[in-house]
């Protein structure tokens, strides 16, 4: 899989930097009024690849939460990284950052 040949990190700009690309371009299309019947399979491949995407995104998420969350905090922060990504907030919030759900563990652990 592509996502444990390259780092996570330009996987994720490139995710991140591919979906506000497409986010653009949906809404250009929506705001000139382009959602004829023509139109539509351009929204739905927009749509497709933009949910691809964040689902690709939050696999890698998931992988590496084992390695930033202490065990006692895992199952709440498993079920907070999905609602959190999808809603679009800045992933650094999340890893690393002193968020009470995820703290990274010191070295050795």
């Amino acid at each position: 899989m592509a996502l444990d040949r390259f780092p996570r990190q330009r996987i994720s700009l490139l995710v991140d930097t591919v979906r506000a690309i497409c986010s653009v371009v949906l809404a250009m299309m929506i705001a000139n009024h382009l959602t004829g019947a023509g139109s539509q399979v351009a929204l739905m491949l927009l749509l497709l690849v933009m949910l691809s995407l964040n689902r690709f995104s939050l696999a890698g998420l998931s992988a590496g939460l084992a390695y930033t969350v202490d065990d006692d905090e895992y199952l709440d922060a498993s079920s907070i990284m999905p609602m959190n990504r999808a809603g679009g907030h800045d992933h650094r919030r999340w890893f690393g950052r002193g968020h009470p759900a995820v703290r990274r563990r010191p070295a050795g652990h």
